[in-house]
């Protein structure tokens, strides 16, 4: 199989269902984008607009799965007899458990669910479910989060950029030593922010 002609003929899609899909915290299609910028000269604007819907798709679905709960324990409550039918439920009294620890997390850290929910590993991309469970309207709080996703879309692929040029420029040993740092620094930021938010709490 030619992996170029597949790749220039489906690169796009590979890139925007890729960024969909992950859920690392280091958004390697996003990087490998940057990359792809940089044996170009001119601006891959497709190949950022791909990063950037693929987000704002995983944000909108979030959202929406947030605010439909939001109403149904609203419902649930009016009707008092299938409000205990609701919660008796093991898998909705398991899922109502976890929006409301959701809930209370966003209302003590909204900057870091708005701007920084993309950078935690695995469960990043599901934070803003808890804005659709806790906000009566959701367009505001979705426009903070396009400005979160270009931060963050910027910054991995322009590292995708500089890697790209540097595999060019000097030998792959130091493109693999500066992918081991980077990885070492990313993970320490992770876990001094979560270590923080802990003692916040």
């Amino acid at each position: 199989m030619n992996l170029e002609l597949l790749f220039n003929t489906y690169g796009y899609w590979i890139i925007f269902i890729g960024t969909v899909i992950d859920h690392s915290g280091i958004p390697l299609f996003i990087v490998f984008a940057g990359v792809l910028q940089s044996k170009n000269d001119g601006f891959l604007l497709p190949a950022y607009l791909a990063c950037l819907l693929a987000l704002e798709l995983t944000d909108i679905l979030a959202l929406l799965i947030g605010k439909y709960f939001k109403y149904k324990v609203k419902f649930e409550t009016i009707n008092k007899n299938n409000y205990s039918k609701y919660y008796k439920s093991y898998f909705t009294g398991i899922i109502s458990k976890i929006l409301n620890t959701g809930a209370e997390f966003y209302n003590k850290s909204k900057g870091i669910v708005y701007i920084l929910n993309k950078w935690l590993p695995a469960v990043g991309k599901y934070l803003p479910v808890f804005i659709g469970y806790q906000e009566e309207k959701i367009f505001k709080q979705f426009l903070i989060l396009i400005i979160g996703n270009i931060l963050y879309i910027t910054f991995f692929y322009f590292i995708g950029y500089f890697f790209g040029l540097s595999i060019q420029s000097y030998s792959k040993m130091f493109s693999f030593v500066s992918v081991i740092i980077f990885l070492f620094v990313y993970f320490v930021s992770v876990k001094l922010l979560n270590n923080s938010k802990k003692i916040g709490d």
